[in-house]
């Protein structure tokens, strides 16, 4: 596959005299139209709005004469862009940078938490918490869990023996909607 980088200006089609049967658009930093040519005239499909990773094979793949003459590009925004084309499929999506997987590597338990009709904080904000897991333990009234806006009417709903997993580093609040209930509270953290 040939891979050509290409400067589009905004609003003005760029023409790539290249011929094939395949395309990829294979890096862009904004959507774009990719018009296919043959014969000086619009060839079949156009893909309007594709970003990268957008994949044609624009004439019948089985009939081996049949290739388009070149593409036609056309972005709204100035940008720089990489594309293939070449007579056979081919794959060229990569991923590019540095990542790092973070296991949580430590488990905090706390002291039920009597919960009432009025919202308290019950776990404080934490920004090592990968995780919490919430079980309403005892009592009959159904438990709102949430931010500090929760109501009796807004919130995650626990009913009895009910759990809920968060994936949140934020302050965990909690409030019956009427009565009283206990809920466990149970962290997993990384440090």
């Amino acid at each position: 596959m040939d891979v050509q980088s290409v400067v589009l200006t905004a609003g003005v089609t760029t023409p790539i005299n290249t011929s094939g049967r395949f395309f990829m658009l294979v890096s862009a930093g904004a959507p774009l139209q990719v018009q296919f040519v043959k014969d000086r005239s619009t060839f079949r499909e156009t893909g309007r709005n594709v970003e990268a990773g957008y994949v044609s094979f624009p004439g019948n793949w089985l009939d081996r004469e049949d290739r388009f003459d070149g593409v036609r590009l056309l972005s709204a925004t100035t940008q720089t862009v990489e594309i293939g084309i070449s007579d056979r499929a081919a794959d060229y999506r990569r991923v590019v940078g540095i990542f790092q997987i973070q296991q949580p590597n430590g488990i905090t338990t706390t002291a039920d938490a009597a919960v009432d009709t009025s919202a308290a904080i019950k776990l404080a904000a934490n920004a090592n918490r990968r995780k919490v897991i919430i079980q309403h333990v005892s009592g009959a009234g159904v438990v709102r869990v949430g931010d500090s806006a929760i109501t009796d009417a807004r919130g995650a709903r626990l009913t009895a023996n009910g759990s809920i997993t968060l994936d949140t580093t934020a302050a965990i609040y909690a409030r019956t909607e009427t009565g009283a209930a206990v809920i466990s509270l149970f962290e997993e953290t990384r440090t």
